[in-house]
């Protein structure tokens, strides 16, 4: 969803391209302030006064991105580990070995570098999880969604941040394991 170009424009509500709240992934009646940072992305103003509605013109957190999938294996005492998608972590995607693999463009979401985004599960082109994983510490609903060629991935989000590199882990655990969004080829990826 895109903000409207001109018009009223709310921090919360349920108005179609119209509330803050909605546009950044919220309920229509979550608790946010013109301080928060996800707010201060959104309007383009890191400090200082927000003038409401005209910062938000026009304004979306759906940032499209071309993600060049890549591809990795993990071998481990108990099997192997398939990973597909992009990866840039040197210290690592999410708890495996650190490996690079796949691209993306832009490479930036909310002002944080994405060191990746990919599936993992344990047969071959099947997907168990996806992990996205963000430059910095990274708070609860920094980062919400995942659509990858139109298609949302569903299932359990969770986030763990390592200080010693400066990296947050978002997890989506699938209900089951299911064919990988992030085949060969090009995908289309939207973050909210």
């Amino acid at each position: 969803m895109t903000l409207n170009a001109s018009g009223p424009i709310s921090l919360g509500g349920t108005g179609t391209n119209a509330s803050i709240n909605l546009e950044l992934g919220l309920s229509a009646t979550a608790q946010i302030s013109l301080n928060d940072a996800a707010v201060r992305t959104l309007a383009g103003v890191a400090s200082g006064a927000i003038i409401v509605p005209t910062d938000f013109y026009g304004k979306s957190t759906n940032t499209s991105y071309a993600l060049t999938t890549g591809s990795a294996t993990f071998n481990f005492t108990y099997g192997i580990l398939y990973a597909y998608g992009y990866s840039n972590s040197p210290s690592g995607t999410g708890f495996y070995t650190p490996t690079t693999f796949g691209s993306i463009t832009p490479s930036t979401f909310n002002s944080a570098t994405i060191k990746a985004i990919y599936s993992a599960g344990f047969a071959s082109n099947q997907a168990s999880y996806y992990y996205i994983i963000f430059s910095g510490s990274r708070g609860t609903g920094f980062f919400n969604t995942l659509t990858i060629n139109g298609t949302l991935v569903s299932g359990s989000l969770s986030s763990s941040y390592n200080g010693t590199n400066n990296e947050t882990t978002f997890s989506i655990t699938l209900a089951s394991s299911t064919a990988t969004l992030l085949s060969s080829g090009t995908k289309t990826i939207l973050l909210t």
